[in-house]
């Protein structure tokens, strides 16, 4: 009875363990999925926003998410994980409608969907890995990054309430 109780005991704690690292994990691949389509959205940016401010938002981007994107491998591959290599199905379909639309809607939409709903997500993501993340080096890493984003988030608020504004639509709340 000893011995059964101990093995249930001793394998309940390996499937938590696995649990958590397959936590931690998960979270490195949607920074890394995130990742993919924001470049691609924001590289768009860069050849069809009509707004100067809005290329400026995606160039910052760009260039914060290429030192995450560098940290991020670095971190997967300290945990023998490697992270998927592009942005999920449903980022790419959503990044296909950004990049395909028009230079007149392509503004408003990039600051919507990238800039303020995108960032919400990550903000989101980083927020939870940063207080629940099992691995001392994968919560660091989402709590060192947080603050970007969430500065990023507020700027992308600032911007989009903007652009709304310069081509009248309507700002959504």
């Amino acid at each position: 009875m000893r011995f059964t109780l101990a093995a249930v005991l001793l394998n309940s704690g390996m499937a938590m363990g696995n649990q958590q690292v397959d936590g931690d994990r998960r979270f490195l691949d949607r920074v890394a999925e995130q990742g993919y389509a924001e470049q691609t959205a924001s590289r768009a940016a860069l050849n069809k926003a009509t707004d100067q401010r809005v290329r400026a938002f995606a160039l910052r981007l760009m260039d914060d998410q290429v030192r995450r994107s560098a940290e991020l491998q670095t971190l997967s591959a300290s945990k023998d994980h490697r992270t998927p290599g592009e942005a999920s199905l449903v980022q790419k379909g959503q990044g296909i409608l950004i990049v395909n639309l028009s230079e007149e809607h392509f503004d408003l939409r990039y600051m919507h969907q990238i800039g303020v709903v995108g960032h919400e997500a990550s903000v989101r993501l980083f927020e939870e890995a940063s207080r629940s993340a099992h691995d001392p080096e994968v919560k660091a890493f989402a709590a060192r990054h947080l603050p970007t984003l969430q500065q990023q988030l507020q700027t992308a608020r600032r911007l989009k309430a903007a652009v709304d504004l310069k081509i009248g639509a309507r700002p959504r709340p």
